[in-house]
């Protein structure tokens, strides 16, 4: 969902589940399954810059606090240069990021409020 947000001009919202995560706290110490990353990647980005060129697409970032394979402290630092690229186009109210209880997993209770708001006709 991150890398389409970027990319997909026809996206009216996105939801990013528990992946957002600066790579030198999540992808460049932790077993992850090759899907996580494009190589070659990170000599141009790391993950907040590509959620950060997702604006001014609504976007939702959630991520568990005790993720521990995505830290809470690397998710953190993504957002903030999420949050910074957003509040340079002048839509900051348009990234959010949701913590909830737990670990890795998908988290129902603010993603579907989300996107009723931010795709509503």
């Amino acid at each position: 969902t991150l890398m389409a947000a970027a990319l997909e001009p026809r996206l009216r919202a996105a939801v990013v589940s528990a992946y957002l995560c600066a790579w030198s706290e999540s992808l460049y110490g932790i077993g992850h399954c090759p899907c996580n990353y494009v190589p070659g990647l990170a000599r141009l980005a790391d993950c907040g810059d590509i959620g950060a060129l997702a604006g001014p697409l609504p976007q939702l970032i959630t991520a568990g606090a005790s993720d521990p394979i995505f830290p809470l402290t690397g998710v953190q630092r993504a957002f903030a240069t999420v949050s910074d690229g957003y509040a340079a186009l002048g839509a900051a109210d348009h990234a959010e990021l949701y913590v909830g209880a737990g670990e890795h997993r998908f988290f129902n209770a603010p993603t579907w409020p989300f996107l009723e708001h931010w795709l509503r006709a």
